[in-house]
């Protein structure tokens, strides 16, 4: 894809800023002293996750991933450590690549009408799905193949509470802690 297309595709799903880099590891507890240090980031949150259905290039699969979540500044770091089950786009990237930069995230509040843009605009899902967290909150993902264009997958993501769009900004994830969405990390 050239360049001018690729900027055309961009502007025509409309998405928003980048707020979450995502980071593949072999070992979260061994790589999370780095990112600490590294990025300046304390404290660390995981989700707790009630319910979680994967598809992954198109069949429902079993993955065991442990994911934890920092911000530098408003930017979201997600580390990522595939710990077992089907293959899935994490563990395929630590296969192929090693660890590192997995995915550029993207939060929007309408899911349905962007998958439907990216849909109508031939741009393949490599994995999606649905979770729900143990405090109420849904979440919806899919990763996109944008890896011609930046390098990495794009995730585009919504999560509801409610039926009302939240953010994922660190104010969330405290309120998360709160209604057991989510847990302190510490490194």
């Amino acid at each position: 894809m050239n360049e001018h297309a690729v900027s055309e595709t961009i502007k025509a799903l409309g998405l928003p800023r980048v707020y979450q880099l995502g980071i593949v590891v072999n070992n979260i507890e061994k790589a999370l002293p780095f990112y600490t240090e590294f990025m300046g980031i304390t404290p660390w949150y995981r989700g707790v996750v009630a319910d979680m259905k994967t598809i992954y290039h198109g069949a429902e699969i079993e993955a065991d991933v442990d994911m934890i979540f920092g911000y530098s500044g408003r930017l979201m770091i997600e580390i990522i450590e595939p710990k077992g089950g089907d293959a899935n786009i994490y563990s395929e990237h630590l296969r192929t690549q090693g660890e590192g930069l997995h995915h550029l995230g993207i939060e929007v509040r309408n899911y349905e009408g962007c998958m439907k843009r990216i849909d109508e605009m031939g741009i393949p899902v490599i994995q999606s799905g649905a979770l729900k967290s143990k405090g109420g909150a849904m979440s919806k993902f899919a990763y996109i193949d944008t890896t011609a264009w930046c390098g990495y997958p794009i995730e585009i993501m919504e999560t509801r509470l409610f039926g009302l769009p939240l953010g994922k900004g660190q104010f969330m994830m405290r309120v998360g802690c709160l209604l057991g969405d989510a847990e302190k990390v510490r490194a």
